[in-house]
């Protein structure tokens, strides 16, 4: 069984879609995965773009073949977060269980607020900057 999903999974690289870009939707799942994870501890999170790889690898002792293709800050804020003018308020685009039926803001069986503000302070009692 092994080697045949082996092959499977060979034969999707060589003839599915090109292997640059599977690993870095891959990898992109990862780092996503990272922040999910990073904030649900009180973390805040900073992917980077603009980055010389080439660079990044070089100051990382990186082997030569290695390819940077994302970079992830995690740490504490020093200060708080400046509020950012250019949001959306969430009922204007979240939908309730279905395209087009506005979210009202309301619980509708989500964990509440309650619940979200006893992680965030056992998060900032067990989580401590370094």
């Amino acid at each position: 069984m092994i080697p045949k999903l082996k092959q499977q999974a060979s034969d999707f690289l060589e003839h599915g879609i090109p292997q640059s870009i599977w690993l870095n939707r891959h990898t992109t799942i990862a780092i996503t995965t990272m922040m999910l994870v990073a904030e649900t501890y009180g973390l805040d999170t900073a992917p980077m773009e603009g980055f010389d790889p080439e660079a990044v690898r070089h100051e990382c002792g990186l082997p030569d073949n290695a390819e940077v293709v994302a970079l992830l800050g995690i740490g504490f804020v020093k200060e708080p977060d400046k509020p950012y003018g250019g949001r959306l308020a969430l009922e204007e685009f979240v939908f309730n269980e279905r395209y087009g039926e506005r979210w009202d803001g309301k619980n509708n069986g989500a964990p509440g607020k309650e619940t979200t503000e006893k992680i965030d302070r056992k998060a900032r009692e067990t989580l401590q900057p370094a």
